[in-house]
């Protein structure tokens, strides 16, 4: 299992993105974007709020369940629930367990 510090933001619910917040322990799915069509269930967690709005930031930790080989510091990646993307991000640090 990886983690991964990140920033990330949540897509408007205008843009397409989520009609709800999210919470913790929430389990999208991670995508990669610079290694395309890499992807892995993952599970999202924070401390500092309850909740993460359509439209909002935050720093957060992200444990992508299937390892992906290559991911580095400074990647930006996609959130997808199916076919719908609902949030993107940077990674600011990653954690090999």
């Amino acid at each position: 299992m990886m983690k991964l510090k990140v920033l990330l933001t949540m897509t408007p619910t205008i843009e397409g993105g989520r009609k709800t917040p999210i919470l913790s322990w929430y389990r999208p799915t991670f995508h990669p974007q610079a290694m395309f069509p890499s992807q892995s269930d993952c599970v999202i967690t924070f401390t500092s709020v309850n909740s993460i709005a359509p439209g909002d930031s935050e720093l957060v930790e992200i444990m992508v369940l299937h390892p992906i080989d290559g991911l580095k510091a400074g990647d930006d990646f996609l959130i997808t629930e199916g076919v719908k993307e609902v949030g993107h991000g940077k990674i600011l640090k990653i954690e090999l367990n």
